[in-house]
């Protein structure tokens, strides 16, 4: 029996625009521009079956640049963002076999933002790459980042992400600091295949498309907001 949409509550709630902040962090000035946003989930399983419920899982899309220059420097070209080192997104294999329609269809090879291709949403880790919403391994909860289906596993029927882009950088002797950021978000509540690997979407059951442009200059650390200090 096919997944009825009308059972899930798909929210999308902008908690913070970007804007700049100033910590110390092993004694060293630091600038940070940084926005965070919340991806919220909730199931009505009433007449679902846990099979139905274990196969509703999140993805998140990501693609865009990251441009910054010092004082009265020249920015780096379009096509060299110097800023999407800061996002450590892993590579994105594409839709294969199964093409599921909205979902980006084209793999990118390489590693951080593409300012041309969606990727898949996720994080380089030390122990390996993490990509949100899969129940496998959603169980991130920390004040900037949330990746957690309650309760944990195939039997969750409330999903929240919360996500904090930023890039961040050396303060130095003084500069101004200028940053042009431009990302572009599509989240998506799936119904997806339950291999004994890595899950993938089979079918797309609700989506929302969302944006951030910001393009400011910081004359003075002072100026942003500071945060408590890391050691």
């Amino acid at each position: 029996m096919p997944i009825d949409p009308a059972k899930i509550i798909f929210g999308l709630h902008r908690k913070r625009e970007f804007g700049w902040e100033a910590f110390y962090k092993g004694g060293q000035k630091k600038w940070q521009a940084s926005t965070q946003f919340e991806v919220t989930i909730d199931i009505d399983r009433t007449d679902m079956t846990d099979l139905e419920l274990a196969s509703i899982e999140y993805r998140q899309y990501i693609r865009g640049g990251v441009w910054t220059r010092r004082g009265t420097k020249d920015w780096p070209l379009d096509s060299a963002p110097d800023g999407n080192k800061s996002f450590a997104i892993p590579k994105y294999a594409g839709q294969k076999d199964i093409i599921v329609p909205l979902i980006p269809i084209y793999a990118v090879n390489h590693e951080e933002l593409d300012m041309s291709h969606y990727k898949e949403d996720g994080q380089i880790e030390k122990g390996g790459e993490e990509w949100y919403g899969y129940r496998a391994w959603a169980n991130v909860e920390a004040p900037n980042e949330v990746d957690k289906w309650t309760p944990e596993g195939p039997s969750g029927t409330r999903y929240l992400a919360r996500d904090t882009p930023s890039i961040m950088d050396d303060w130095g002797d003084g500069e101004s600091v200028e940053v042009w950021i431009e990302l572009y978000f599509k989240g998506f509540v799936v119904e997806v295949d339950l291999p004994d690997t890595r899950t993938r979407p089979i079918k797309m059951l609700k989506h929302h498309a969302w944006s951030y442009f910001f393009h400011e200059k910081l004359d003075l650390w002072g100026d942003a907001t500071r945060l408590p200090d890391i050691p």
